[in-house]
């Protein structure tokens, strides 16, 4: 895998096509690694990249929901992608925050390491999946092979139902709330 530095393209087969036509027929997703496996994300999802904080736990929360984080003055609820995804967790690696947009409001997203930006032709992406999980996965979208390795393709605006993503929008009006009540004390 090319280091994140770099915009890499992927396609299945060679074309005559100069570059910039090759970057506009794809899509650019972000690689991200999750218990060993490959994610991708579209990449104009996730408004930044950010090492994992001090959070704040919220009670009676979803077991995935690990806290809040205080980004630059606003709340936003972070995720915790290995507990979502029923994956064991990892030991010693404090992993990187995906700050997602979901359009009124953020997301964070915990995973263990951000890998690249890839250009993805939309032929190479099968959309045709059918799998057995003990959970829904309608945020699944796609699969791609990248580097010779198969990569799940999410929608990380899907991947809460609206009742979860209400909860923790939720907390983070509660507990702007509460930073806002003790900083005028």
């Amino acid at each position: 895998m090319q280091p994140l530095e770099r915009t890499i393209s992927y396609a299945a087969s060679a074309s005559s096509a100069s570059p910039d036509d090759d970057l506009e027929s794809n899509h650019r997703y972000l690689v991200f690694e999750l218990g060993g496996e490959l994610y991708a994300c579209p990449i104009l999802q996730v408004r930044e990249v950010i090492k994992v904080r001090a959070l704040t736990p919220v009670p009676y929360m979803l077991p995935s929901f690990t806290g809040m984080l205080n980004l630059r003055g606003q709340m936003v609820g972070v995720v915790d992608l290995r507990v979502r995804f029923q994956i064991p967790p990892a030991a010693g690696k404090p992993g990187i925050i995906l700050v997602v947009d979901l359009g009124d409001s953020l997301l964070g997203v915990h995973v263990d390491d951000v890998r690249a930006v890839a250009n993805v032709a939309p032929k190479d992406v099968r959309t045709e999946i059918t799998v057995e999980t003990k959970f829904a996965i309608d945020f699944l979208t796609g699969m791609t092979n990248i580097d010779e390795r198969i990569v799940s393709i999410i929608d990380l605006s899907r991947m809460l139902s609206s009742a979860e993503l209400r909860s923790i929008r939720s907390s983070a009006g509660d507990t702007a709330g509460d930073t806002a009540r003790n900083a005028a004390r």
